[in-house]
């Protein structure tokens, strides 16, 4: 049809065209390319929501009989397209200077009809909407009714009248209830402006006389910004009028009674004789409650109907065919169809305003799995992708110019036996076992070096994370490779390499040189210490330091598991490796003794000696509690004896007896916390000799 628009029906059926694209074709009668295009997407579409649209149905019959039940009509469904029952959107409204239905919020709108009333046409539940500015008698129904006691405005707006809070709110709060929440309803209406309901209409949809207006009553806007005057209108006379109004403070729980007789209803929200500010009427569970103990006649008919029409779809439902065999459905669900887009693509057809918002969401969502004391344990985790793309080179490095496919598998020059595809989809698993495999060189002695290093302060390959022709073949170059055979050997596992390390006698060398000739002689031949003759003193890091006044003032929490704690925090005794920093907003105690650099791979620390670590030591809070809690740890006795037994702590040896009469000189004239902390700041505690 897109190359001759002539109804074949016949013809297409004798090609096993399905029935229902030739059904709606035939029916439209399409004349251009985009009507049949249109026919196209509308029926493919109704295939595939047939469920979908059931089930809303289903649902949204289930809220009007709970609404009819409920004896009340909502009142900012009306206003967002609903008829009170059920129906109306969230954020839609009324243009206050057109009467026209709008989708979302606005700030200041330009007008210069005020004082006019507009039917609002498109909604047969809302007679009409105005704004108010000098006219002492204000027409404020479409029968021409005038309200003659309003005050007078500057006759400035900001947003429409809407089934949601206004734009710009400060608070959905009133009397401590937040209407923002599941279950409760907003009707923002933000000065200045009015609105008249037909009561009539209204009575007449839903079968009941009488009835009561109720609503909480506040202003939404920011606390001690803003004043605001409400007013409730019944055929135009006012019988409820609320003045000055303060934001976020005064509140009323509204609840007037509408005579048979009468048929509209305006509710009318002004700037409190100060000009227009943050004056955000909100009103909660604005709604008209009628009937007494049971419902009427009519009500109770409307049930009825409403029922037998959800037990009819309930038997659709069950009998609507399986989507997963029908050809038209799957042009849309199948992978392989025109408009398939993976769900992580999704982002991109959001319009801006749904993107905020999202963004907004996932902000919230990681600020409280992060920081919030009840949020739940969780890990970080990976799951292939459903539909894994297919990599290809890109030339120049432009990802708009796609080259040759590239298959996922491993580097070619750790591929003795050649490269293979991996057979797993995503490749993340194929990658891990070669990079693990036995028979690749690299990765055991990689692992190895580091871990030489973190023994021994400096690695035997000279660039931890550069193993390639740039890097000069160590020294011990067989120390590294019989080490990385025994974490092969031992299943990979780390423990009994350390342990291996450990019982070495190159490890438990002394950093002390002994003044002798024969020691001369080898610092003169070998001053870098490459052939590790002797240990290299070492300062703790970060977490080592921090661990170690913990544990020697006996405040360390040795508890596994569980949420970070900020490492600033003075609460925070945990170790560590438990601690949370920002990668944005590194606190000074992290950059200050070395911290790895947070957005890059570090392969291995610089080590720096600055005043700020020794001021850190002399006056941070962290240090002085420290002290404090050594000073407990020592309980009673003379002071030689409470310094042993501090040495004992510290050290894990006793004073000499210089140190001891040093110690008792000066406690006897200073404080014991100053004692404890000048002991924790010594080179014998930071250091590993």
């Amino acid at each position: 049809m897109m190359q001759d628009p002539v109804l074949r029906e016949d013809d297409w059926k004798k090609r096993g065209i399905d029935q229902r694209i030739i059904d709606a074709l035939v029916a439209a009668e399409p004349k251009t390319k985009a009507e049949i295009a249109q026919v196209y997407g509308k029926t493919i579409r109704d295939v595939w929501a047939r469920e979908q649209d059931t089930n809303s149905r289903i649902q949204q019959l289930d809220q009007m009989i709970a609404a009819i039940e409920k004896l009340s009509v909502d009142l900012a469904g009306i206003v967002g397209g609903g008829n009170g029952l059920t129906g109306g959107t969230k954020g839609h409204g009324i243009h206050p200077g057109t009467g026209a239905i709008t989708e979302k919020g606005i700030g200041f709108i330009e007008l210069t009809n005020q004082d006019t009333y507009l039917p609002v046409k498109a909604n047969p539940f809302v007679d009409g909407v105005f704004v108010p500015k000098s006219l002492s008698n204000l027409i404020v129904t479409s029968t021409g009714i005038k309200a003659s006691d309003l005050p007078s405005t500057t006759g400035t707006v900001w947003d429409y009248v809407r089934n949601a809070p206004s734009e710009g709110f400060t608070s959905n709060v009133i009397d401590g209830v937040d209407y923002s929440t599941e279950g409760n309803q907003i009707l923002g209406l933000h000065a200045n402006k009015g609105v008249t309901f037909d009561i009539k209409a209204i009575r007449s949809e839903h079968g009941f006389t009488g009835g009561r207006f109720k609503a909480a009553l506040g202003n939404g806007g920011e606390k001690g910004q803003t004043q605001l005057d409400f007013h409730v209108l019944v055929d135009g006379k006012t019988v409820i009028q609320h003045l000055n109004i303060k934001g976020e403070e005064d509140y009323f729980h509204l609840d007037i009674s509408i005579p048979e007789s009468a048929r509209f209803l305006t509710l009318i929200s002004t700037e409190g004789q100060q000009g227009l500010s943050h004056d955000q009427a909100i009103l909660g569970n604005a709604r008209i409650e009628y009937g007494k103990d049971s419902l009427t006649k009519t009500q109770l008919v409307k049930i009825e109907a409403l029922k037998a029409e959800r037990k009819q779809l309930e038997a659709d439902l069950a009998n609507l065919p399986s989507l997963d065999n029908d050809p038209l459905a799957q042009i849309l669900l199948s992978t392989d169809g025109p408009v398939w887009f993976p769900k992580s693509k999704i982002y991109l057809f959001l319009s801006r305003q749904e993107k905020d918002a999202y963004r907004g969401m996932l902000n919230t969502i990681d600020s409280i799995a992060v920081k919030h004391a009840g949020a739940a344990a969780r890990a970080m985790t990976m799951v292939d992708s459903e539909q894994p793309y297919a990599p290809v080179i890109f030339q120049r490095g432009d990802a708009t110019m796609r080259g040759n496919p590239v298959p996922r598998q491993f580097l070619a020059i750790a591929s003795p036996d050649g490269q293979r595809p991996f057979e797993d989809p995503s490749g993340r698993l194929g990658l891990a076992n070669a990079i693990s495999a036995e028979n690749n060189p690299l990765t055991a002695r990689v692992w190895v070096n580091r871990i030489w290093m973190h023994h021994f302060g400096s690695p035997l390959v000279e660039n931890p994370s550069d193993f390639g022709l740039r890097t000069k073949q160590p020294i011990y170059h067989e120390v590294l490779d019989y080490l990385a055979t025994q974490l092969i050997r031992h299943g990979w596992r780390t423990k009994p390499l350390h342990k291996l390390i450990m019982n070495s006698s190159v490890y438990q060398r002394a950093s002390l040189i002994p003044e002798t000739e024969t020691f001369a002689s080898q610092l003169e031949r070998d001053p870098g210490n490459q052939y590790f003759w002797h240990a290299n003193r070492r300062r703790l890091d970060l977490e080592q330091m921090r661990d170690t006044f913990l544990a020697v003032s006996g405040q360390l929490n040795t508890t596994m598991y569980g949420r970070p704690a900020s490492i600033t925090s003075t609460d925070n005794l945990r170790r560590t490796i438990y601690s949370f920093v920002e990668r944005q907003n590194i606190p000074n105690v992290v950059q200050t003794f070395d911290f790895a650099n947070a957005d890059t791979s570090t392969a291995r620390r610089v080590q720096t000696t600055v005043p700020q670590q020794a001021l850190y030591a002399l006056n941070s809070e962290f240090v002085g509690n420290a002290a404090t809690a050594l000073v407990n740890q020592l309980g009673e006795g003379s002071d030689k004896e409470k310094i042993i037994a501090l040495y004992r702590l510290v050290f894990t040896r006793p004073p000499n007896g210089e140190e001891l009469a040093l110690g008792v000189a000066f406690v006897e004239q200073m404080p014991w916390e100053q004692y404890t902390q000048v002991i924790l700041m010594t080179n014998e505690l930071m250091f590993i000799d």
